[in-house]
Order: C-alpha cells, then structure tokens, then sequence
C-alpha cells in the first residue's frame, strides 16, 4: 500500500536585496531554482502521483511583491510572480476536480527572510507571526479560497495597488 499525502505546502523560498546590477547573479539562479524550478516540480510530481481516490490540497506560497514592482526585490518579486501565476494556472486547470490549488502571499512576516536576503533594516511594525499566517492559510485552504492574503494591512495594500493606476501606485513606492 503507497501512502498519498493529502497536503503539500511549497513554503520554501529565499530572495536577495539590492540595486539589480550589484547583485550577484549565482545567487539569483539559485533564487530562481529554489522559488520557481522547486515549485513546479514538487507540484507536478505529487500531481502526478496522484490516485483516482484521493483528494489532495496544494498550498504554493508566493508573496505579496507577487502583484506589484519592489524596488530592490526584482529577482524576488519576479519569481513570486510566476508562482502566483502558475498556482492560479494549476487552480483552474483542477478546479472542480479532487485537486485543489490555493496560493499563500503572506506579506512581511516575522523570520529570517530579511536579514538572509542582506536588509540591513528589520522593521518590525506590520508583520505577522508565522503562526498566525499559517494557521490562517490552513483555514482559508480548507474554506476553498484560493489567494490566501493574511492580515488586514496586506489586504488592503493588495486592494489598493490592484485598484490604484501604476503611475500612482509607482509615486508611492518610489516614495517609501
């Protein structure tokens, strides 16, 4: 008997800050591979592995630069953006299947994201808890929503750059 996960959570992912042409280019292939390349491939293989019996929950973790440009972030938000794209991909290509694909865009959270990817600033006003974005994405999951946005302030800068023109979502930023 084959033991089928029921769950798979692509929570893996790494970035690097910076002005793009100081940063360094291996360490962006190796972002690129981890962020995307990984993604892809622990998707389709349990996909694939995947029996007529069972149902299986897919929680791609992208990132709230997904939907946006970030200064500084361009390898990163890139790179989250094709996971949001290819989790909205696989959502609609199974929907009303036993395969259900949701994707995670957690905005700032307390880890060591910062620091790894070389910010030397550590705001702390704003994040959330690991474990609040992931108790709330396992809820979500299982509620059927498919982008999970944790906390009131992601959501509404996610609604406000969705709404906003470029050009006036590009002041801001340029602003911060």
């Amino acid at each position: 008997n084959s033991i089928y996960p029921d769950l798979l959570i692509n929570n893996a992912g790494a970035g690097v800050h910076g002005n793009f042409s100081f940063t360094d280019l291996t360490k962006e292939i190796e972002i690129i591979n981890l962020n995307t390349i990984a993604v892809t491939m622990l998707s389709k293989l349990i996909i694939c592995r995947l029996n007529e019996k069972n149902k299986l929950n897919i929680i791609n973790v992208s990132s709230t630069l997904a939907f946006r440009k970030s200064s500084g972030w361009a390898v990163y938000a890139a790179t989250k953006s094709f996971v949001l794209s290819l989790s909205k991909s696989l959502e609609f290509e199974y929907r009303g299947t036993k395969i259900n694909v949701s994707i995670l865009c957690p905005g700032k959270t307390h880890t060591n994201f910062d620091s790894a990817a070389g910010v030397s600033y550590q705001n702390e006003s704003g994040k959330n808890s690991p474990d609040f974005v992931a108790k709330y994405a396992l809820k979500k999951l299982f509620k059927g929503k498919h982008i999970i946005i944790p906390g009131i302030l992601n959501k509404m800068k996610y609604i406000f750059f969705k709404l906003m023109p470029e050009f006036v979502s590009d002041l801001i930023i340029k602003t911060r």
